[in-house]
This record gives structure tokens, C-alpha cells and sequence, in this order.
């Protein structure tokens, strides 16, 4: 049996109450049912679904439904097929997006007879769905920073990720190993100059560093910069090129052309000089 909305100070009492509880409730794999649940019951709705978009864009997945027959969580609609959902006559539609704007879902409310006041569903409606996605967005960033602390890991080829303010708070064994084929203990003595700079300007920028290091004149490193500007954090990969400019070298002089050095920090290469950014001051 539908329950009747309550009036006076005790129906406020309770929204309020209903309000509070959809705001308060902590993160959990029930979260999405209790939000369309507890709408459908303040709103007196007939259904209440929840979906959000999957990667295809053009495909919705249902997390929650709430009413008659209501649609498992985890089917996939396409956008057309919502029009023969509802057989209603009140039907209210609130689009779910992340903090940056992008689109994330909707929530949808259906009544066979129209709220008398459309204002005050749609508000509480509103609420909801900003509950809903923050969700939405947080278990999504979960997923994306689970993925790459397990891809560092694997990774053949030293990882290292900087906070904001450029401090390093994890590397990879690789990263290790390219330090103590240095003859350095730690990580943190091979990193090039100037390192926090480049890290804060990647994350104002959103755009990616690059920086071709040479050490000692015979080991060439190349550190690749990629801002995670959400998580306020940089993860740079360094790649060892010193084996191939020898072998490059080595062709070379097979062919008759041999290797000049140049000054300091230089290598000649036919038609122009490549100076390290890390002596010259230049950052790509």
C-alpha cells in the first residue's frame, strides 16, 4: 500500500531527516539502492531508476531501480529504449555528471499521477543525483588509480610518481635497479634537475614533460612526465637510451663516419649539434 505524504512541521520533520540520510550515507555496495529507494518512498514514485553511461557512450547500465518490475541492476539499455519504460503520467529526468562537467548517467522518476508540486521533487531529485554522482565519479577514480599502482609494478622500465609539490612517494624495482647501475642507493640522486618544477608546471599545464638527461657524458636517460592532474600527482618513466646511441654510433662508424665530440654536454651529429635539456636549461 503507497503511503500518503505526511503534512505540516512532522512531513518537513521527515524530509529533512530523508535529506540528511541521502547526504550522510557512507560509500558501499548498497548505496545505490538506498538512494533510489528512499527517493521513490519521499517522492511517492511509481519508479525510480539510476544509470550510468558505460564506455560505448551511446549505451546506459542500470545501478539501481526501484517499482514494479523494476529492471535488474547491471542491464544495458540504449537511450531509445527508455521511452517505453514508463507507462505514466509524471515523469521528472536529472542528468548525472562529474565535478569537471562530463556526463555520467541520469536519474529517472516516474508517477502515474503528476507530484502536485514538481519544484520540491525535482530539488530533493537534485540532491540525490549529486550524491549519486560523487559516487559514481569516486568509484570510477578508485578503478583508475588501482589500475596504474598495479601497472607500475610490472613495469620493466622505471616508474616513480611525485605528489603536487613534486615529492617522490613511490618507484618501481626497475627504478632501483637505474640508480644502482649509477652508483647511487636511491632513486632520488638520478632524478634531473629541477625535477619539482617540472612536476608543478605538468600538473598547471595538464600537459605532459619530457627531458633527455646525459650522465657522465656516456648514459643517456629520457624521462617521460604524465600529470594525473585529478589525483594532483605525476608519474615519470625513464627510458635508457644509451645502448642505442652506441649502437647508432657504431653504424656510423662502419660507414666512414666516426663519432666527434663535441664541447661539453654536446654530441655532433651530421647537420647539427643535440645539446642534454638538462645542461642547456631547455624543458620540452
Amino acid at each position: 500500500m503507497r503511503r500518503k505524504p505526511k503534512a505540516g512541521s512532522a512531513g518537513l520533520r521527515e524530509a529533512l531527516v530523508d535529506v540528511a540520510q541521502i547526504l550522510g550515507t557512507e560509500s558501499g555496495a548498497d548505496l545505490y539502492a538506498f538512494l533510489v529507494t528512499r527517493l521513490a518512498r519521499r517522492l511517492d514514485a511509481e519508479n525510480v531508476l539510476l544509470f550510468d553511461i558505460t564506455e560505448r557512450q551511446d549505451e546506459l547500465r542500470v545501478l539501481a531501480a526501484s517499482g514494479p518490475g523494476a529492471i535488474a541492476p547491471g542491464a544495458r539499455l540504449n537511450q531509445s529504449d527508455l521511452k517505453g519504460l514508463f507507462a505514466v503520467r509524471g515523469y521528472l529526468g536529472i542528468p548525472l555528471a562529474e565535478a569537471a562537467g562530463r556526463p555520467l548517467g541520469m536519474l529517472a522518476i516516474a508517477w502515474r499521477e503528476a507530484p502536485a508540486d514538481i519544484r520540491i521533487a525535482e530539488s530533493l531529485a537534485r540532491l540525490v543525483a549529486a550524491r549519486a554522482s560523487a559516487e559514481i565519479e569516486r568509484r570510477r577514480l578508485e578503478s583508475t588509480v588501482r589500475k596504474l599502482a598495479a601497472l607500475p609494478v610490472a613495469d620493466p622500465h622505471p616508474v616513480l610518481e611525485f605528489s603536487g609539490d613534486g615529492v617522490l612517494r613511490f618507484h618501481n624495482d626497475a627504478a632501483i635497479r637505474l640508480a644502482r647501475s649509477l652508483g647511487k642507493d636511491d632513486p632520488i640522486y638520478i632524478l634531473p634537475r629541477d625535477t619539482t618544477g617540472l612536476v608543478k608546471t605538468c600538473l598547471a599545464t595538464g600537459r605532459n614533460g619530457l627531458i633527455v638527461d646525459s650522465i657522465d657524458g656516456d648514459r643517456t636517460i629520457v624521462w617521460s612526465f604524465v600529470p594525473i592532474v585529478r589525483s594532483d600527482a605525476v608519474f615519470a618513466r625513464a627510458f635508457e637510451l644509451s645502448l642505442f646511441l652506441n649502437l647508432h654510433e657504431e653504424l656510423k662508424g662502419r660507414g666512414g663516419r666516426a663519432r666527434s665530440p663535441g664541447p661539453s654536454g654536446e654530441l655532433k651529429t651530421p647537420g647539427r649539434a643535440v645539446k642534454s635539456p638538462i645542461e642547456s636549461g631547455r624543458v620540452h
